[in-house]
């Protein structure tokens, strides 16, 4: 079954939003995981690769046809399995195929609500969820 994870972040900030999004990218990247990013627009696709690109003494091989890492605003056709990291602010398409989901909730009222609504939504669907709130002050490290 798909383990979901819920990171909860102080900012209501797009552009910290996708600063966190990207260093979570790295670790899961790190990990020799393959990881699929649903993006909810272009857009996004795009900031988060600008992200990507800038993060510091790193290089993160993505993109739309990257083995690696994939960003995208549909799934890929490659035959991912690892770790799919949604964006977008609906239940993300075909994410049972996936060991793992991770989905990122900030301060910003509208995806504060569609959050709640997807965690709702796995919850009745009995998968286990796991919630790491790293708002409080004393949370410096990423947990896994």
């Amino acid at each position: 079954m798909t383990r979901i994870d819920f990171y909860i972040i102080a900012s209501r900030s797009d552009a910290e939003r996708l600063q966190f999004v990207a260093k979570l990218v790295g670790k899961a990247f790190n990990a020799a995981n393959a990881i699929y990013v649903h993006c909810g627009s272009t857009e996004q696709q795009q900031a988060l690769s600008d992200c990507l690109w800038q993060m510091p003494n790193r290089f993160i091989p993505h993109g739309e046809a990257s083995e690696s890492v994939h960003l995208g605003i549909d799934l890929p056709k490659m035959d991912f399995h690892d770790v799919y990291i949604n964006l977008s602010s609906s239940l993300p398409p075909q994410y049972s195929r996936f060991n793992r989901l991770i989905e990122i909730i900030d301060q910003a009222d509208s995806r504060l609500h569609a959050g709640r609504e997807r965690f709702k939504a796995y919850q009745q669907k009995g998968y286990p969820l796991h919630k790491h709130d790293l708002r409080a002050p004393q949370s410096t490290s990423m947990p896994h």
